[in-house]
């Protein structure tokens, strides 16, 4: 190794688990994950997150480490130089918006709309700093670590970033996570600081939620690709090749240079079944959980091409204790008939449902995953009904609502599928210690309507203020109870 590397933080070549250890710790965390853990987030996306990290990706991690690698958990105490660590920032900052531009390029090909994200207290956690600190220590020292032992660099860090990708259980996500995942994998290979891909993953996760809200160019996605690449070489030694062109530059720039051990125990021909026939369920389980995803982008683009009556009435009733009663009045109306199962999503992901009925009475639906649900409307073999009113009654505890500085409260305007009216109430109940401001005595008050039988159908209309304020006086903002 040259002196260059040997100038950083390099110790002693720590032991990472064996492959078969590590792809096992894999297995059952996401098993952990899609079982335990989806119904957790069901319940409640931010708390159930959490576990789920903790529980699912942490927990196995650990006791890999403590029981499976012979240095234990003394591995993860390995810090990264200052040097490092601003590229590191730097380079996570890029990583992130070049993920939320894939994405979306993404979704714009599919015909899905971008994502509005909208975090809770626990949900920001969960995401910004539990998800780095607790999957970076199952796929880093764990699993490419453990992988490093049977193959190549670049194969274990590759492999690394499709199982990382395949974990959040969407196709249609998989490009920006493995993106993400291929670049920390870099920073592992030729740092080996934990710590640093902890920063790392969680710099692109923040980056990532404010890539959402800017437009995306192709151009300037190219751009950040570019940086992150370069930015990541930046951490290893230089590579030594005169010229700066070409494919062994590039492979000596982003898998060269590695401070983890090289292969010592050549993978069999058992190992690579097993670890590609994971590779191959996974990925056939993401693309089926994309399905739901797809098949509303399909309704969207018939709506639009279809154009039927399609309106949405929310009122919201805003309680004392902290939560919402939601009421949805959903009324749809066509000259085709309307899917058997009738794919909706929620709002906001931590809203839980409580009832869907239609015109006969209670309409059986079921959860798809999150967010994601669909009404059941005819019986398997039938056909939907061409026009059906479903009303759906669900909570939402208001510390899911984002909150400005400066007016309080703030809603997104979201209806369940793509429609062209949409209107939203808020109600308060007759001893609420709340008001209306301008307006005391009012319970009742429209904070948004539009009427566009006509128009392009939607089902994003942006965010709106509640114009509250306490019975005191005090305007109700961040951190009032």
């Amino acid at each position: 190794m040259s002196n260059h590397a040997r100038s950083e933080v390099d110790p002693e070549p720590a032991t990472a688990p064996p492959p078969g250890l590590a792809l096992g710790a894999l297995v059952v965390s996401l098993a952990l994950a899609w079982t335990a853990g989806a119904a957790l987030q069901v319940r409640h996306l931010g708390w159930g997150l959490l576990a789920t990290e903790l529980g699912a990706f942490a927990l196995p991690g650990l006791v890999v480490l403590r029981w499976g690698a012979r240095d234990g958990w003394r591995g993860l105490a390995v810090l990264p130089s200052a040097r490092q660590l601003v590229v590191g920032i730097l380079a996570g900052g890029m990583a992130g918006l070049s993920a939320a531009g894939v994405g979306a390029m993404v979704r714009e090909a599919l015909g899905l709309e971008a994502p509005q994200p909208t975090l809770s207290p626990a949900l920001g956690v969960a995401v910004l700093a539990a998800a780095p600190v607790c999957e970076e220590l199952l796929f880093r020292p764990v699993l490419q670590a453990g992988l490093s032992r049977a193959w190549r660099a670049g194969t274990a860090v590759t492999v690394t970033a499709c199982f990382f990708g395949l974990a959040h259980g969407s196709a249609i996500r998989f490009p920006e996570t493995f993106l993400v995942g291929f670049l920390t994998g870099v920073v592992f290979l030729k740092t080996r600081s934990y710590a640093l891909c902890v920063i790392y993953h969680a710099v692109a996760n923040a980056a990532g939620l404010l890539g959402w809200a800017m437009p995306h160019m192709t151009l300037l996605l190219a751009t950040m690709v570019g940086c992150a690449l370069f930015m990541v070489r930046l951490l290893g030694p230089p590579p030594p090749l005169d010229w700066p062109v070409g494919r062994v530059w590039w492979g000596w720039n982003l898998f060269g240079g590695s401070r983890l051990p090289g292969p010592d125990r050549p993978a069999g021909p058992a190992f690579n079944a097993l670890t590609w026939g994971l590779l191959l369920a996974l990925s056939g389980l993401a693309i089926f959980s994309s399905q739901f995803e797809l098949q509303q982008a399909r309704m969207a683009r018939q709506a639009r091409d279809e154009p039927a009556l399609a309106e949405e009435t929310d009122v919201w009733l805003w309680r004392d204790d902290g939560t919402i009663a939601a009421e949805s009045e959903i009324i749809l109306a066509g000259d085709r008939p309307l899917p058997r199962a009738l794919p909706l999503m929620l709002p906001y992901p931590e809203a839980r449902i409580i009832e869907v009925t239609g015109p006969k009475g209670p309409v059986p639906w079921r959860m798809v995953y999150l967010d994601l649900f669909e009404a059941v409307l005819a019986p398997e073999g039938q056909p939907g009904p061409t026009a059906i009113r479903l009303r759906v009654r669900w909570e939402l505890s208001r510390e899911a609502l984002s909150r400005d500085p400066v007016h309080g409260w703030r809603v997104r305007l979201k209806a369940f599928l793509p429609v062209q009216a949409y209107r939203l109430d808020l109600v308060l109940p007759p001893e609420s210690s709340f008001a209306f401001r301008g307006d005391p005595d009012a319970r009742r008050k429209t904070l948004f309507s539009i009427e566009n039988t006509g128009g392009r159908p939607r089902t994003f209309f942006g965010t709106c203020g509640l114009g509250l304020v306490r019975r005191d006086g005090r305007t109700e903002r961040p951190g009032t109870q």
